[in-house]
């Protein structure tokens, strides 16, 4: 889910998954290209909810998180 924040902040949730690294990406418009943004680290805990802040160049624009599974991670 996305939501907007006072001050142009968006808050990007998403359901995560253990051992599995996400990568958050940007773009201010369709058919641009993609700039990551942000890496979020694996976690051997399972976190129903990943949620993440940014501040944008404005009040439109798209994001894109993808997973990737990693070998199994200990806390």
């Amino acid at each position: 889910s996305i939501a907007s924040q006072p001050g142009n902040r968006v808050q990007v949730a998403w359901n995560a998954f253990p051992n599995t690294q996400y990568e958050i990406w940007y773009s201010d418009e369709l058919g641009a290209p993609w700039n990551l943004i942000n890496t979020v680290s694996p976690s051997a805990v399972t976190t129903p909810t990943n949620v993440s802040e940014f501040i944008t160049s404005g009040p439109v624009g798209f994001f894109a998180v993808s997973g990737k599974s990693i070998d199994p991670v200990t806390d």
